[in-house]
């Protein structure tokens, strides 16, 4: 018995021993876990991010260095959220003063890529100079603010064996940021800007407002302004890269990366006018790029808010700046509707600066002037109108004369075709004049265009050809249509795109259809729909237009009801998008105000109605829709004086259809007001319409 109670005694002991032993171990684990936390460096974040004054601004990431002597000296401070070196502040050098040939754009370099900006004395291509140390060894150690640097250090310390590199979703810390910066350098001065980038854009994505992109501005997408030198370095080594890619693919990508870029840059340095200047280069281009003109309105005005407000001390660059400053004026102004007078006056006093101070005859300053002068706002006076095309013609001859490119006479000897033709129609209202006028320019170049090749030039020829055959009537006629179908059989060889021969076909069809049969009009209507079909899918506005013309003249010549009704539908689905065009919006609603005419469809004329007037119209046709909608609701007053405005416009002339019209509104206005001084102006005015029209 006695040892069964031994037994029992010793087992039981063990087990208390056992439990002892265990609870102790578990009191000893806690106690470590205590002492020695794991860092939660995503939680440390977060507390940082609270602690700071502004609760929703990006934490800060400190980055501990190594001394030469092995010591970790204080932190440098890099926001947001990226890791790079200590470095001076970049400074600016001089831009480079030599001459160019022309007064153009500025190019970026397409040689030997520059130094890269980490590179200690280098010069960057976009004219920086900036020195960064290479002796940096980053450790992936993350501290707070000054007050929690000692206890934050000493746990990471312990850790740092173990310790992860966090990874949050477009956001890179410390550990490979210098590392790879010195490798982008290399790649860079190697001649590989592409690689290059790719290392060093994800360390820059969190300052973009739209990586990728590059939209309007909004107080959304305002560019928080990195802090410190090191990631002043950093950001002017991405612009310098973005700027020789620019120079080397010259894509819709390009530029915008390279505007972001140039941005962010100047949220830095407002003064870096290097920077600025390419910048305006970029939002130009861009412009060039950008389909949507609403688009384009708001890169034009970036651009000029960006160019207007400096001086560069240097006369070439500023002469520069001022010739790229009033083509982004003239483009601005010219997409307004109505074209905004104080803007085209603010343009041309700024492109004929840029002339003065010594730009070249065929710079972009001199084109965009001779393509402002020739814009006639409503209430000039007729010599003013004609002088100012005299002096848009002798800069067209000018910049043909001095053109030394190539790939740059063909618009100029476009342009200037066209201008002498248009010089024409204002000028020699005779019928008789005319016709010798349009006579001596066709001598003066049918010689030279039978070698021409450019399709501008050829295309301008083919204008010049149509209108010569204009008053045209029978087998002259037709000779004169045989060589322009000649002309546009050359034209189609030499036309990949297929671009310029439509929509020289279908100048060449409205002409043609005067002299046509109903048969020969119903032909030449398919073949104008088959031409243009392969373009309506596309964004070359000018073709959708001419296609909505198409649909009209289809309707007139439908032989039955229901095809017309077709059209007439037709046309108005091709107008409606064109209408919020401004290049284009002034014929789409004319296109859209005769379909919905013709449909007997009100309530959308009658929106197309105020578009149309608040646009100002100072063409015939338009007056002559606003009067037809006038006269269809009613309003026989304001029909009929549009149509004295109309008379008053085209100098005293009007179609049988508009003048039998006028004749309607009058006399219902004549009824309705009796004895109104304006009912009797306007009465008279057509009295003298009536008689010339009888002579």
């Amino acid at each position: 018995m006695s040892m069964l109670i031994a037994f029992i005694v010793g087992v039981v002991s063990s087990g208390l021993l056992f439990c002892i032993v265990v609870f102790l171990r578990r009191k000893n684990t806690k106690a470590a876990q205590t002492v020695a936390p794991k860092l939660d460096v995503s939680s440390l974040l977060e507390d940082e991010r609270l602690a700071s004054p502004n609760a929703n601004a990006p934490p800060r990431v400190r980055v501990q260095r190594k001394s030469s002597r092995g010591r970790v000296s204080m932190p440098s401070v890099v926001a947001p959220l990226v890791g790079a070196t200590s470095a001076p502040i970049a400074t600016k050098s001089p831009v480079a003063s030599q001459p160019p040939a022309s007064m153009r754009r500025p190019v970026p370099n397409r040689g030997k890529p520059s130094a890269s900006l980490s590179a200690p004395g280098r010069t960057s291509a976009m004219g920086w100079t900036t020195s960064l140390p290479h002796s940096f060894t980053p450790v992936p150690v993350v501290t707070l603010d000054a007050q929690r640097t000692k206890p934050v250090l000493a746990r990471a310390s312990a850790m740092a064996p173990a310790l992860p590199v966090p990874a949050p979703p477009e956001r890179v810390l410390v550990a490979t940021c210098e590392q790879d910066v010195d490798r982008a350098t290399a790649l860079f001065e190697q001649g590989d800007p592409a690689e290059a980038l790719s290392l060093i854009e994800p360390y820059v994505k969190p300052w973009l407002r739209t990586p990728g992109t590059c939209k309007s501005d909004s107080p959304e997408q305002s560019i928080e302004p990195p802090q410190g030198a090191a990631a002043s370095a950093l950001t002017k080594l991405y612009a310098d890269i973005c700027w020789e890619m620019v120079a080397r693919g010259q894509q819709q990508s390009d530029f915008a990366r390279c505007t972001e870029a140039l941005r962010i840059v100047l949220s830095i340095a407002p003064d870096d006018l290097p920077a600025r200047l390419c910048l305006g280069h970029c939002l130009i281009n861009l412009a060039d790029r950008e389909s949507d003109e609403v688009e384009q309105m708001s890169l034009l005005q970036s651009c000029i808010d960006t160019l207007q407000a400096v001086t560069i001390p240097d006369p070439v660059p500023d002469l520069i700046r001022i010739g790229m400053l009033g083509e982004a004026r003239c483009r601005r102004a010219l997409l307004d509707l109505p074209v905004d007078a104080a803007l085209l006056k603010d343009a041309e006093q700024t492109l004929r600066e840029a002339l003065a101070r010594g730009a070249a005859g065929d710079s972009d300053a001199a084109w965009w002037l001779q393509t402002l002068l020739v814009v006639v706002l409503p209430g000039t006076a007729a010599e003013v109108a004609e002088a100012r095309m005299q002096e848009s013609m002798v800069l067209l001859r000018h910049g043909l004369e001095a053109c030394a490119r190539p790939d740059m006479r063909p618009r100029w000897q476009a342009a200037l075709l066209r201008a002498q033709l248009e010089q024409i129609r204002r000028t020699q209202l005779n019928l008789a004049s005319r016709r010798l006028r349009m006579r001596d320019l066709y001598n003066e170049y049918v010689q030279a265009m039978q070698q021409d090749s450019a399709c501008e030039v050829l295309a301008a020829w083919i204008d010049v050809l149509c209108a010569v055959a204009a008053p045209m009537v029978g087998n002259a006629a037709l000779e004169r249509y045989r060589e322009i179908d000649d002309a546009l059989e050359r034209l189609s060889r030499l036309d990949p795109s297929g671009r310029y021969y439509a929509n020289t076909w279908m100048q060449m069809m409205h002409g043609r259809l005067s002299i046509e049969n109903d048969a020969g009009k119903r032909a030449l209507l398919e073949q104008a729909e088959a031409i243009l079909s392969p373009h309506l899918n596309d964004t070359d506005k000018p073709l959708r237009l001419q296609a909505s013309r198409l649909a009209l003249e289809q309707a007139v010549l439908a032989m039955d009801d229901q095809a017309r009704e077709a059209a007439y539908l037709r046309a108005l689905d091709l107008a409606r998008p064109l209408t919020a065009v401004p290049s284009v919006a002034l014929p789409a609603l004319g296109c859209a105000m005769k379909a919905l005419l013709a449909l007997n469809e009100d309530k959308e004329r009658r929106v197309y109605d105020r578009c149309l007037r608040v646009i100002g119209p100072g063409d015939v046709e338009s007056l002559g829709l606003l009067a037809r909608s006038a006269y269809r609701d009613g309003d026989v007053r304001q029909a009929a004086m549009d149509l004295a405005l109309a008379w008053q416009r085209r100098d005293k002339v009007l179609p049988e259809a508009m003048l039998d019209l006028w004749q309607a509104a009058s006399r219902d206005w004549a009824e309705q007001a009796g004895n109104d001084e304006a009912c009797g102006q306007n009465l008279r005015h057509l009295r003298q319409a009536d008689v010339r029209r009888r002579r």
